[in-house]
């Protein structure tokens, strides 16, 4: 703790040697010396990027939160490695600090970064299967690092069972060289539910800006037209009464402030992500569905060091999540209908049926929630971790709350179970999960296996 102290403020070389008095064995005591050797404070003289051939520079060197010329600190360090990782465009990241200069009144320091590109771009043809979408077929071209210019570029195709989606994005996480991103997304999706599918097509334009070294704040522009289509006689009334409705469109702002402080984001060990958007879509903006929407969102991630007791399970991590949401409805429950809540599926609350743990229409179908509250709870265990094959076991607690129905916890659905996890490259996460409905329905099955393979999304 002392040498992370004077570590900040610049005392690379500091040393702390502990003296022991002879002991007083009546009393059981020693008495406790710490000699502390400060040593003078260090300047980054130069800070060198190898490794990187087709990144490039200024792409690493903005992640870094030291300037040449500045003074030593081994927090920034750690946090430069640990932003670096997070871009994912390299196997390995180091960074070691090298001494250039004895003179005891300038010490000198220069900050050595290699890395180790990994591939960043994919041309695949082919699938997966997830319990919610069945069989699926997936065309994808991404470039996560294009150009070297650490730009995101993705265009996405993918036909399952219940659900068509194309999506094309770009993203450009610092424009004009400023802690500013912006994106712009493409899509067009279609839903089959039991009595009717539903058609989306729209883009967005979005902003971010960080607000600090943990806290990012973004804003967004939404433009989407909607369909119910194929709607039999037996759909529930809100769907029938929709479906008469015509095309709905939806012109939304959006806006949402973020502290994320995951080591790292890809498979995290240890920080936090809290997160609250608001977005609002109303006759000031064109369209037809007027609604406004707020969701608070929290993950917190603790590593659990019991190798002491337990030497066979090492690197645990145990997680907590929280969600809550709102949508205001100013369509007669019509905007509900398209932007209500999904509660129940793999995603959200495990051991229930995509969508069913919240109200269910008179023939099975999904009613989506206007007021939704999600809590997750998982114990993360390595079980190969030269593979990266890992094992949990989790506690789920939540439902969707339909227009008029209030928000009681103790009308939450909950389940257990456990699983396993493994992200294969080329292919991506692999997700094995049992859960258990610990207070079924009557008409409900008590367990639910669900799993996914592949790039779904």
């Amino acid at each position: 703790a002392l040498t992370d102290l004077y570590g900040e403020k610049g005392h690379a070389y500091f040393n702390v040697i502990p003296q022991l008095s002879p002991p007083d064995m009546e009393n059981k005591t020693v008495n406790v010396e710490l000699d502390l050797a400060e040593g003078s404070k260090a300047v980054i003289r130069k800070i060198n990027i190898v490794g990187n051939e087709k990144t490039r520079d200024k792409v690493i060197r903005r992640e870094v939160r030291l300037n040449e010329g500045e003074i030593f600190n081994n927090k920034a360090i750690r946090r430069s490695y640990e932003r670096i990782r997070n871009l994912n465009y390299f196997d390995n990241v180091e960074l070691t600090p090298q001494k250039v200069s004895d003179d005891p009144s300038n010490s000198l320091m220069d900050l050595n970064i290699k890395v180790k590109e990994k591939s960043t771009g994919q041309v695949s043809l082919g699938g997966g299967y997830s319990s919610v979408d069945h069989l699926i077929g997936m065309f994808e071209i991404s470039e996560g690092n294009f150009l070297g210019n650490g730009w995101l570029l993705k265009t996405k195709a993918q036909i399952g069972g219940r659900s068509t989606m194309y999506d094309i994005t770009f993203r450009e996480p610092y424009l004009n060289d400023k802690e500013v991103s912006g994106s712009i997304n493409l899509f067009r999706q279609e839903m089959n539910f039991i009595t009717y599918s539903e058609r989306r097509l729209g883009g967005s334009l979005s902003i971010g800006k960080a607000l600090g070294e943990y806290v990012s704040g973004n804003a967004s522009y939404t433009l989407q037209y909607l369909d119910l289509l194929n709607v039999v006689a037996s759909a529930a009334p809100r769907i029938l009464t929709m479906s008469t409705y015509g095309q709905a469109v939806t012109s939304t702002l959006g806006a949402g402030i973020s502290r994320d402080t995951r080591d790292y984001f890809f498979d995290p060990s240890k920080g936090s992500k809290m997160s609250l958007s608001f977005s609002y879509s109303g006759p000031e903006l064109g369209g037809n569905l007027f609604y406004y929407k707020a969701v608070a969102d929290a993950s917190s991630y603790f590593p659990l060091d019991v190798s002491r007791y337990l030497p066979f399970l090492p690197d645990l991590v145990f997680s907590l999540h929280g969600q809550a949401g709102m949508i205001g409805d100013m369509s007669d429950g019509n905007a509900t209908l398209f932007e209500g809540f999904v509660v129940g599926g793999i995603n959200t609350v495990r051991g229930f049926e995509y969508g069913k743990a919240g109200s269910v229409g008179p023939v099975g179908d999904i009613i989506l929630a206007n007021k939704e509250v999600i809590f997750n709870a998982e114990l993360l265990f390595p079980i190969v971790k030269d593979v990266n094959l890992k094992g949990v076991v989790f506690f789920d607690a939540g439902r969707g709350f339909d227009v008029g129905e209030p928000v009681r916890l103790d009308a939450l659905r909950s389940s257990a179970g456990f699983g396993f996890r493994w992200v294969i490259p080329n292919l991506g996460p692999i997700r094995f999960e049992w859960g258990y409905n610990l207070h079924p329905l009557p008409w409900e099955a008590t367990s639910r296996f669900d799993f996914s393979i592949g790039s779904v999304f």
